[in-house]
């Protein structure tokens, strides 16, 4: 599932009425803004009263009002006098580890990583990142940090993404080589035997084969953080 932070939309179209004295502004907590298993239906948290926007001939613009609470030490967006307390809301996803912690084990080489075995984590994410993907979500920062894993009570693992503002959405499923870019990320902990064996996996939920031209963009990534760790070794030798 993803985790998904932003309210805004939602809020500007709870907004509709602005003369009405109390609007409401809704928060929804997406548990599954893209729930693979299948529930997309955001939950509602809860509710607090919106204070009416300011309008021309009262005096003060949004902006000014924005100022003088700012000022005062209290932020407001309604009229003067008038809060509005914000809430952030998000589901604790623990306990957890990351895609990166079992990828690191597995090329240190260990078998197993929390009682699952290195195939059975390799078959979990691949279904996993199928389904992300042909669902037309391309992640574009899928490192293995970023792709968070626990054992659910049946025993599987289940998955969670986390920063995921830069997570692009499209109405179809992806083509190779947007697919290609999220794998290269993930894949990076991983040496190459690992990295073969998880990109088949993958590739076969896909009816592909892997290729030897497949390799190129691994190579590429792999040779950008090299050159990036150089970078920095240089830069804090100065």
């Amino acid at each position: 599932m993803i985790l998904q932070p932003s309210f805004a939309r939602h809020l500007n179209r709870t907004r509709r009425n602005e003369d009405q004295q109390n609007a409401s502004i809704t928060f929804f907590v997406f548990h599954s803004a893209l729930d693979v298993s299948g529930a997309t239906s955001p939950h509602r948290a809860t509710t607090q009263p919106l204070p009416r926007r300011p309008v021309a001939g009262q005096g003060a613009t949004l902006l000014q009002t924005w100022r003088e609470r700012r000022g005062s030490g209290k932020w407001s967006l309604g009229a003067k006098g008038a809060d509005v307390t914000s809430y952030y809301i998000c589901e604790a996803f623990t306990p957890a580890w990351s895609a990166r912690d079992a990828f690191s084990a597995f090329s240190a080489g260990t078998t197993e990583f929390q009682g699952h075995a290195a195939n059975d984590w390799y078959e979990a994410i691949a279904v996993f990142l199928q389904k992300l993907h042909t669902r037309g979500v391309y992640f574009r920062d899928l490192s293995a940090g970023n792709l968070l894993a626990r054992s659910a009570p049946s025993g599987k693992l289940e998955f969670a993404l986390i920063d995921t503002a830069r997570a692009r959405f499209y109405s179809h499923s992806l083509g190779l080589r947007l697919r290609f870019c999220d794998l290269m990320r993930i894949c990076h902990p991983l040496d190459w035997p690992n990295r073969r064996i998880f990109v088949e996996q993958y590739l076969a939920h896909n009816g592909r084969r892997f290729s030897w031209w497949m390799k190129i963009p691994f190579w590429y990534y792999d040779e950008k953080h090299r050159m990036k760790n150089a970078l920095k070794k240089i830069s804090c030798g100065l």
